[in-house]
């Protein structure tokens, strides 16, 4: 049987709250959940320039998975981490929350970081409607040298959840992948790339 999920693409310019898509599956609670998604990103963008590490803290859940791929090809097509099901021809470092948010932390300490979001789609998972994958181009501006991977133009992706609360939701998974690695959406983690256990 085919998988029927919600699947739209939105313009980010000027404004997240201003987005148009161009497909939705037209329900109230959709609709709902992507308007959240929406101010969701626009506040997740807003902590980098306002240097608000305890909203990037708060967003991402205590068992959080980040994964962040480098440029650099590994010996042999491997799984990246248990939860993951799409093998990758290159070298991934994984971090969990705490390793991740001392990281972001120790960059906004220096300034503040513009990040930019392009040709965002948002997926909603047709088992678990309440758990939502967002992917987007990201890039990042800063007046000082970012030292992360992340500093190049890259695709992200977010599993976002709304189970416990829709006023907030958390984050259980991010991913960044240089654009240069990207030869074909096969190459794109998604939200059906990562097993989900109850």
């Amino acid at each position: 049987m085919r998988r029927l999920v919600l699947f739209l693409v939105v313009s980010l310019y000027p404004l997240l709250s201003s987005a148009q898509a161009l497909f939705v599956n037209d329900t109230l609670s959709t609709r709902a959940h992507v308007d959240y998604i929406l101010t969701f990103l626009d506040a997740y963008k807003q902590a980098y320039k306002n240097q608000n590490l305890a909203f990037i803290d708060m967003v991402f859940c205590e068992d959080a998975v980040i994964i962040t791929e480098s440029m650099e090809l590994q010996k042999a097509k491997q799984q990246v981490h248990p939860k993951v099901m799409k093998s990758r021809k290159y070298r991934s470092m994984v971090d969990d929350k705490k390793k991740y948010i001392a990281k972001v932390g120790a960059l906004l300490n220096r300034g503040p970081i513009l990040l930019d979001m392009a040709d965002v789609k948002i997926m909603q998972h047709n088992k678990r409607p309440y758990l939502f994958g967002v992917n987007f181009v990201q890039e990042l501006y800063s007046d000082f040298q970012v030292e992360l991977e992340e500093k190049y133009p890259g695709y992200v992706f977010l599993m976002i959840d709304f189970k416990n609360d829709i006023d907030n939701p958390v984050i259980h998974v991010k991913t960044w992948q240089p654009a240069g690695n990207i030869q074909s959406e096969l190459d794109i983690y998604y939200l059906y790339d990562f097993q989900l256990f109850d």
